[in-house]
């Protein structure tokens, strides 16, 4: 009876471990794939994501968002999302999306998605019967609405862009979800980072371009950048920890003597940066620049950095050691870019 119990649980730890063998490791592409994320436009050229949840394990961000409403005063997007819905959203949030959608060919929108622990009814009793709710309007501007999605995520932006973000609810590749390029970006990714996302830099930097020369603003350049027609897209993710910052850059030439170029030059740069700080009595920054490593292999520049203990302390005015915040739990931290 005894053989037969423990071969029945060998089976089942062997069942087990075959299962989480098959299973495909999460990445950003995933999460966009699985959840609310794939409703925002197809077209976006850039998104970024903050894991409201677990940056939350960071003492000064936790303070940060809980001080948030108090210092927003009685005017901002905060106050007017809890003027709607009632105090206590923040609390709430999980995870946080920014979409940067192109408006025709030289103007940007944007469109956030809103993850959390929200009750969908409540949400759908705040917006009055009304799909889209416009919740500010300013002259000359785009206006700012809110929408609930199915299952009780909120959607933030420009009415016509909520419009686009609830026909794609539910219509598979018909968002974010079917936008090759930046998945193939996000795929790289590996949660759980606590900031991720990936820019196509090609398109972002030609709205920034038009946005500028539509503008005039005094002072800025127009002009193509050095690494525009180079550079074609980015992806990136960050963590914090209680004692310290890494973050990873996966950077896309058009060609693998453009790789070169922009490895040559990242390098340069913190070359630069090291002789800019070399009077200054401050060892955080000669430990920042130490900590980043360039590498560049086909089409594909890597650059990997961190901000150790000593140096996030002596940042935040601490003393050279001290812990900015406390400890984050095991399993927050995100591998760098493969």
């Amino acid at each position: 009876m005894r053989r037969r119990a423990a071969g029945g649980a060998a089976m089942i730890l062997v069942a087990g471990v075959l299962a989480g063998c098959g299973r495909p490791e999460a990445t950003g592409a995933s999460l966009v794939r699985s959840g609310p994320l794939a409703a925002l436009p197809r077209e976006t050229v850039g998104l970024v994501v903050l894991e409201v949840g677990a940056l939350r394990d960071v003492e000064p961000v936790e303070r940060w968002l809980r001080d948030l409403p108090a210092r927003a005063g009685e005017e901002g997007l905060v106050r007017e999302v809890e003027r709607a819905f009632g105090p206590g959203m923040l609390e709430k949030l999980h995870r946080l999306a920014l979409a940067i959608v192109p408006l025709g060919a030289d103007a940007m929108g944007y469109a956030i998605v809103a993850q959390g622990a929200f009750d969908e009814a409540a949400l759908r009793r705040s917006l009055g019967g009304s799909d889209v709710l416009t919740l500010l309007e300013v002259d000359g501007r785009p206006d700012f609405s809110v929408a609930v999605l199915d299952g009780g995520t909120l959607a933030l932006g420009a009415r016509s862009l909520l419009e686009v973000v609830r026909r794609n609810a539910g219509r598979r590749g018909a968002g974010l979800d079917g936008n090759r390029r930046l998945l193939d970006l996000l795929a790289r990714v590996r949660p759980p980072s606590q900031v991720w996302g990936a820019i196509d830099y090609a398109p972002m930097a030609r709205l920034v371009r038009r946005a500028v020369e539509g503008a005039g603003v005094a002072g800025l350049s127009a002009s193509p950048g050095p690494a525009e027609g180079v550079l074609q897209s980015v992806a990136f993710q960050g963590t914090l920890s209680g004692q310290s910052v890494a973050y990873d850059l996966l950077g896309q030439a058009s060609g693998e003597p453009g790789a070169r170029q922009l490895a040559d030059a990242a390098r340069g740069l913190v070359s630069l940066a090291r002789m800019a700080v070399s009077q200054d009595a401050s060892r955080a920054w000669f430990q920042i620049l130490d900590a980043i490593r360039v590498e560049q292999e086909g089409i594909e520049v890597r650059v990997h950095g961190s901000i150790p203990p000593e140096a996030l302390g002596e940042l935040a005015g601490g003393a050279p050691g001290a812990p900015a915040a406390r400890e984050a739990p095991p399993g927050t931290a995100g591998p760098p870019v493969p």
